[in-house]
């Protein structure tokens, strides 16, 4: 593995958040994390930001935010 993506040396990349990783106003999500188990993800964010949802919001986010929903919605999908 070379380290290399689309803005540079990914190893740069992941140092210029590292060194953030342990501040209170630093919130980190993964695509991996999102795809597991999206409504906990969306959960974890807004409880972070302080604006807690209920579980039946946080499962109509995860719904509304699928791929495959945003690519049948006109306004969200410009390729259509």
């Amino acid at each position: 593995m070379e380290g290399h993506v689309h803005y540079g040396l990914y190893f740069h990349y992941f140092n210029s958040f590292w060194q953030h990783w342990q501040q209170p106003n630093f919130f980190h999500v993964s695509y991996e994390r999102l795809h597991q188990d999206a409504a906990a993800e969306i959960r974890r964010l807004v409880d972070f930001l302080g604006n807690p949802l209920t579980e039946e919001q946080a499962q109509q986010v995860a719904h509304h935010t699928t791929f495959e929903r945003m690519e049948k919605n006109d306004k969200l999908n410009m390729a259509k």
